[in-house]
């Protein structure tokens, strides 16, 4: 009787954590590719803002919302900024850009904390002008594991994922980018 209770058990751990690992298919870095069918997961989630109040993906329905991971450190996260700042100014009702600090990141099968804390990441705030929204993302960083930074998540009007990515594209090419995909669903 014991034995089999020890096989349940193990096996229950098994099949979750390897749900949660398996969930994901990896890119080059080792970053998760979302696919659409995580759609409705990542929609439910919920951020703590980093000015107070919490925000839910689900009130940017209509928009093209995009989920970039990045810290004050990361020189092609601030670079890639810039892009996004000309896309969200040009198109403030058709795009929602959500800079996430993802809190933790993966290294060695660990799950380690990333440099930037609040104040830091407010003093950021305070110096630049960027019309994104400032969240934490502790249970989605614990979720997707992520290796490198910068990592995207661009989310279709319809709350659909278009894609995710790893690394960054300079100023010009993130506004494209975002220009392409206002062309293809306004």
């Amino acid at each position: 009787m014991k034995l089999t209770n020890f096989l349940i058990i193990l096996g229950l751990i098994i099949f979750c954590n390897s749900k949660l690992f398996a969930q994901f298919q990896k890119d080059e870095s080792g970053n998760p590719s979302l696919t659409a069918e995580y759609s409705n997961d990542l929609l439910q989630q919920e951020f703590e803002n980093i000015k107070g109040g919490v925000l839910n993906l689900e009130d940017y329905n209509g928009k093209i919302v995009v989920l970039d991971f990045w810290q004050t450190w990361c020189k092609p996260c601030l670079k890639g900024f810039e892009g996004l700042q000309k896309a969200k100014l040009e198109w403030q009702d058709k795009i929602e850009i959500i800079a996430v600090s993802p809190d933790l990141y993966y290294k060695d099968n660990e799950l380690l904390p990333i440099l930037d804390k609040e104040d830091k990441i407010l003093e950021f705030i305070s110096k630049k002008n960027y019309p994104f929204q400032y969240v934490f993302a502790e249970e989605l960083s614990k979720e997707l594991q992520l290796k490198i930074i910068p990592y995207k998540i661009v989310i279709a009007p319809d709350g659909k994922i278009i894609e995710s990515k790893s690394g960054f594209g300079d100023a010009d090419k993130e506004y494209k980018y975002l220009n392409s995909l206002v062309k293809e669903y306004f």
